[in-house]
């Protein structure tokens, strides 16, 4: 084997192989978040609105994959496009609750039942005799926090809590996004494969055009909280196992696209993609102190409140 063939064989097959792994990695990064999420039951600080063009991303260069017979692009986006839309549920049953519990909510249908937040999933509606002991007994000194603790938050708190800790993108409805991504692409398709026979090159040209434009969408929505980043000097917004796998990916498969596949729909929009990843790592460095002192500060008070409940049960 001569340097040269080396060299073909570790970009030809070798660095999209790692691409597909590195893709994996990328599109299952959230997965985690979203699970602590949903037992939250809030999207909490998660920025769910890439997800939404993860679906329209994968299933277009899906659709790309079959008309260029690629199979890295095919492995690589199939199974992400499935795992898109578990994604996008998620996030979707997460608004509604959220939406529910607003307190901006006036038309009877919000839940009430908040004190179930401070309550695990395997207990039922009626408090513990512990809580009830706690809410029933006499007002002493720490008896208020305890009552606080367990009470249902009133709206004054609950708008307090709203504006100190913003949800990203909480006027979009993720659901229309969603379904609006998801239409586009199916009434897409279903041109491209209609066309007549000796259309190939179009049919390519369109998706090919169309997947770019979705990638670049999908790339730099995490840029949409950028804003809450600067305005609160907290790195917390953004997703770093996902950041992380997106710069290793883009640098994957645009260098492949570029020297293997001389493909500009494969290797320009992930051009692109790295240089976005590198601003957003650029500005997660620079507000990385600041977002560990506050989270040092909220591990010291959840401390202190640990403590004080436990004085209480003394």
């Amino acid at each position: 084997l001569t340097p040269m063939s080396i060299s073909f064989y570790l970009i030809s097959y070798g660095f999209p192989g790692l691409g597909v792994i590195i893709s994996w990695s990328m599109f299952a990064a959230p997965v985690p978040s979203l699970r602590k999420a949903l037992s939250k039951g809030s999207l909490g600080d998660l920025n769910p609105l890439p997800w939404a063009f993860m679906t329209g991303n994968t299933a277009g260069w899906v659709a790309y994959a079959f008309l260029t017979k690629n199979i890295f692009l095919l492995v690589g986006n199939g199974p992400s496009f499935l795992l898109s839309l578990w994604l996008n549920i998620g996030a979707c049953q997460l608004r509604y609750l959220e939406d529910r519990n607003s307190p901006h909510r006036d038309d009877g249908t919000r839940d009430l039942s908040l004190q179930s937040l401070f309550r695990s999933s395997s207990e039922d509606e009626t408090p513990g005799l512990l809580e009830h002991h706690l809410l029933t007994m006499p007002d002493e000194n720490h008896t208020t926090k305890a009552r606080n603790r367990y009470a249902q938050p009133s709206l004054n708190e609950n708008v307090d809590n709203l504006n100190a800790t913003p949800s990203i993108c909480i006027s979009i409805n993720h659901a229309t996004i969603f379904v609006l991504v998801t239409a586009t692409w199916l009434l897409l398709l279903s041109v491209v494969a209609f066309l007549p026979e000796g259309y190939h090159h179009a049919q390519v040209l369109i998706v090919g055009i169309a997947a770019n434009i979705n990638l670049i969408f999908f790339l730099a929505a995490p840029l949409s909280s950028i804003q809450f980043v600067i305005r609160h000097q907290n790195s917390n917004y953004i997703h770093v196992p996902t950041m992380m796998a997106g710069l290793a990916n883009c640098t994957l498969w645009s260098t492949y696209g570029f020297f293997a596949l001389n493909d500009p729909f494969l290797y320009l929009p992930n051009i692109t993609g790295l240089a976005i990843g590198i601003v957003q790592l650029v500005i997660f460095l620079c507000y990385r102190s600041t977002s560990e002192i506050d989270t040092i500060v909220e591990e010291e008070q959840l401390e202190e409140s640990d403590y004080d409940r436990v004085l209480l049960l003394l």
